[in-house]
């Protein structure tokens, strides 16, 4: 039976890895004896739902939807948030309403000209989420409540407890803030997401989580490639000059919502 020195001592054992020298099987192999105190809870978005919006930094206007889509696997070589190297996810943000929190996730600077869409998706889309924890969101200072969806079945007390420790310390793990120069250390948020929220395994196309750039004030989403280029429909873009930051601010130099069948961007003017 697993008890709650049983988790700290997983907690600590993680603490101690040193991600240069073990692999994401090494990391598997610590969390699988925990598995039964993760529940997964899937939902199921109707088409069209979710509107998902994402910037990339360009030097020119984008052409084709696929220049501002994922990054294509042979340019994708290092670790990401739930990404391996070779292994590109479609990072994207939901429910923004100014492009702040989009030019933060790639951390644009004055001078740089960044192209920014908005999908959607013309079939239903299965997800999970993980970080939704009020551990989380205090951990990243957000400004807001961790929103409801990690639900715990009614269960005996004290496995509710070890439940709500074990959702706690996984998701301020995958949480972390990690610097573009320290790549490997990804490894241990994907570790937890290889081993209990594994896309294959659990037939989901998505992953939701809060913005660990934004403190946790927006949510992100990672979308599995093979579901991108079957589904994923670019519905506009807008290419942007950004002039000062802190706040944000940015010149709007063209937009277009004309984008055609095989996904050509028909710009204006």
């Amino acid at each position: 039976m697993i008890t709650e020195p049983d988790v700290f001592s997983l907690i600590y054992k993680l603490s101690q890895i040193d991600v240069y020298k073990k692999e994401i099987e090494d990391i598997k192999d610590l969390l699988l004896p925990f598995s039964n105190l993760v529940e997964v809870t899937i939902y199921q978005q109707p088409a069209n739902h979710l509107l998902v919006s994402r910037g990339k930094i360009v030097k020119t206007k984008p052409l084709i939807d696929k220049e501002i889509s994922y990054c294509p696997p042979e340019f994708c070589n290092k670790f990401g948030r739930l990404n391996m190297p070779q292994l590109p996810i479609f990072y994207g943000s939901i429910g923004v309403q100014t492009y702040e929190p989009i030019l933060s996730e790639i951390d644009a600077r004055v001078g740089d000209f960044v192209a920014i869409g908005t999908w959607t998706h013309r079939a239903s889309i299965k997800l999970t989420t993980i970080g939704y924890r009020n551990a989380v969101f205090s951990e990243l200072s957000s400004s807001r409540k961790a929103l409801p969806y990690d639900k715990i079945a009614n269960i005996n007390p004290g496995k509710i407890k070890l439940i709500e420790l074990i959702k706690d310390e996984m998701g301020k793990i995958f949480s972390k803030r990690i610097s573009e120069s320290e790549s490997e250390k990804y490894k241990l948020g994907i570790g937890i997401i290889e081993t209990w929220f594994n896309f294959k395994v659990l037939d989901i196309d998505a992953l939701l989580y809060p913005s660990v750039v934004n403190t946790a004030d927006y949510d992100n989403i990672g979308i599995r490639k093979e579901y991108v280029d079957e589904y994923l429909m670019l519905l506009s873009v807008n290419y942007v000059e950004v002039t000062g930051i802190s706040p944000y601010k940015y010149k709007l130099l063209n937009r277009t919502s004309s984008i055609s069948s095989n996904g050509n961007i028909l710009w204006d003017n």
